[in-house]
């Protein structure tokens, strides 16, 4: 059985997989919302994002109680490589790593994606998204 990225994702908001079922709601009909982090650039920008996102694969676990955040920082930087960080994370200015990301996790399950513009510089993945990512994406569907 293929796992998919979605069952592996340490920033999954919502899958099929939760109390809903107990509760007699049809999970087929409710939506798989991913968070998916993304870097537009090369390794000072994914450096620098994976720095500053470093507490993001135990966000939820443990570190959702901790009230201060210099603990959580501290915690991070003990705790998570930052290749642990970015894992997952398409990285660099060929559309084509980011358009690939985005198949796999709707090809997975997943009925909406939020692009987590991880980097300093926004306006620049913001751009990329709409003018490299997302125009293809739409070209894609409908030929499929």
């Amino acid at each position: 059985m293929r796992v998919s990225m979605i069952e592996n994702s340490p920033y999954l908001f919502f899958t099929r997989r939760t109390p809903s079922r107990r509760t007699g709601k049809d999970v087929s009909k409710m939506p798989v919302f991913v968070e998916q982090y993304v870097v537009v650039g090369g390794d000072a920008e994914l450096k620098e994002a994976a720095e500053f996102w470093r507490f993001g694969p135990k966000a939820w676990n443990p570190y959702y109680n901790i009230r201060d955040p210099k603990e959580i920082e501290q915690r991070a930087e003990a705790e998570i490589p930052l290749e642990k960080v970015f894992e997952g994370w398409p990285v660099g200015s060929d559309p084509s790593a980011h358009i690939k990301t985005l198949k796999e996790l709707f090809e997975s399950g997943a009925t909406q994606v939020h692009i987590h513009a991880s980097q300093k510089d926004q306006r620049q993945v913001i751009d990329f998204y709409g003018r490299e990512v997302i125009s293809k994406m739409k070209v894609l569907r409908s030929v499929a």
